[in-house]
């Protein structure tokens, strides 16, 4: 348990001095006090605490902020960028992320879906940098673009420049071969499984939820399952399951060496999200309990994800959506599930029923003051249409992936992918007929509520 009170005073100290924009004489004062304590009143655990919510306060008050040339802003430029991410493919366009080393700033360019530019290349284009603004959606909700921007180093973006020369950079060669790697496999789903079903296979198994169409993610949305889509914790989950088994005969420290290898190539390859990115460590932690007789807390394992994750970026703890929704909803599985299957004890577990409107209800309760905060609204039939889903989702994942990987052996690959096929067109005609009822989304806003 003596974990849990340093990280959550570094977490405090983080989202505090940014929330806030505390300065360095706060921090003195703060440093006093840990000399008091600790000399004074030699409380080594309130000593610790503050250490830590002070180490917290320094790690995002001396981040690393968006290089600011707002003196190029509004003027057509030229300049020389390398594409640091995997493209992100729109149905009406492709977003890019490039770093440009001369002027030492990312932007984040929009283009034409063609012609396309890849990984690690290097482009010289010319157009006018802006600065990214906050926007509200149809329900009148903020977002802060510029703060989402900013947790990955972005400071502008550019619309539409025009592209006047590229060349492949050598080097990535690791991450360059993964993004291979995917969009080889992106190409045999849409090979063995028509549209959308490809989208949603491609969705499921490598975060490419782009290829489902802005309507249909809608519709998962609406219906609650947008998380089986965006490669959530729960389908890393069993990947990470499915890659320890497939080592589990070999010796020990093998097999954790090559479960461990294959999970950080799997969160690369599919652009490693704050969600990814968070239930991939607590998978190798998991790794590492193995053979070595120590029990796994998936609790304490949570917040030493969390806790890395913030060190390495504490931008991340109030600009990234994905990762505040992922680890609050992971809270409600290890915390609220438990209390509620015991009061839906009446309820068959039979084809895990219980287990699966357990586990809904819980994330349902521990984000919904997020959600509404983000959107102004929230799904009412998630539970339905979980119960729905959910059990065949391992099924869906396998068969997607024999297809896939099995596409070139036409007589193996084509029953299976027809299995497949059905599994995910049940799927979507699931999202499909929910999200079309008239009371399938609750809008609400904290205005509504009485102070």
């Amino acid at each position: 348990m003596f974990i849990y009170g340093p990280i959550i005073s570094f977490l405090v100290g983080v989202f505090v001095f940014e929330s806030v924009n505390l300065n360095n004489y706060i921090i003195l004062f703060n440093i006093f006090i840990l000399v008091y304590v600790l000399f004074i009143n030699k409380n080594l655990k309130l000593f610790l605490l503050i250490l830590f919510f002070i180490l917290g306060g320094m790690r995002i008050t001396y981040s690393t902020d968006v290089s600011k040339v707002d003196h190029f802003v509004g003027k057509k430029t030229e300049f020389t960028g390398v594409i640091v991410k995997e493209p992100d493919k729109r149905e009406n366009n492709t977003h890019y992320v490039v770093f440009v080393e001369k002027e030492n700033f990312t932007v984040r360019m929009t283009l034409p879906r063609s012609p396309q530019y890849f990984f690690n290349e290097e482009i010289i284009f010319v157009g006018e940098l802006e600065k990214p603004k906050k926007f509200k959606n149809e329900n009148d909700i903020e977002f802060d673009y510029p703060k989402f921007l900013a947790k990955d180093g972005i400071g502008y973006v550019i619309f539409n420049p025009k592209v006047l020369s590229r060349e492949q950079k050598s080097g990535k060669y690791l991450r360059t071969f993964l993004i291979y790697i995917k969009n080889w496999f992106s190409i045999n789903l849409q090979k063995e499984l028509k549209s959308p079903q490809s989208g949603l296979a491609a969705g499921i198994l490598i975060g490419s939820k782009q290829l489902l169409g802005k309507e249909l993610l809608e519709d998962f949305r609406i219906a609650g399952l947008i998380h089986l889509v965006v490669l959530s914790g729960y389908n890393v989950t069993i990947i990470a399951d499915a890659i320890k088994r497939i080592f589990s005969g070999l010796p020990v420290i093998f097999a954790k060496v090559c479960s461990i290898v294959f999970i950080v190539c799997f969160a690369i390859l599919t652009g490693a999200s704050a969600t990814t990115v968070r239930a991939s460590i607590m998978a190798i932690i998991g790794v590492l309990a193995f053979g070595s007789g120590r029990k796994y807390e998936v609790n304490r394992a949570l917040w030493v994800a969390g806790f890395l994750m913030v060190l390495q970026n504490p931008k991340i703890l109030a600009g990234d959506p994905g990762f505040q929704l992922s680890f609050l909803a992971t809270l409600g599985l290890i915390h609220v599930s438990p209390i509620i299957s015991k009061r839906l004890s009446f309820i068959t577990n039979k084809f895990q029923i219980r287990e699966i409107i357990s586990t809904t209800i819980s994330t349902q309760i521990t984000v919904f003051p997020l959600i509404i905060n983000m959107t102004g609204e929230i799904s009412v039939i998630a539970i339905f249409t979980n119960i729905l889903v959910l059990p065949l989702m391992p099924t869906a994942m396998l068969l997607s992936a024999l297809s896939g990987f099995l596409s070139f052996l036409n007589p193996i690959s084509k029953p299976i992918s027809f299995v497949a096929y059905l599994i995910l067109s049940f799927i979507i005609y699931v999202a499909e007929f929910f999200s079309g009822l008239s009371f399938a989304v609750l809008k609400v806003s904290f205005n509504n509520f009485p102070i």
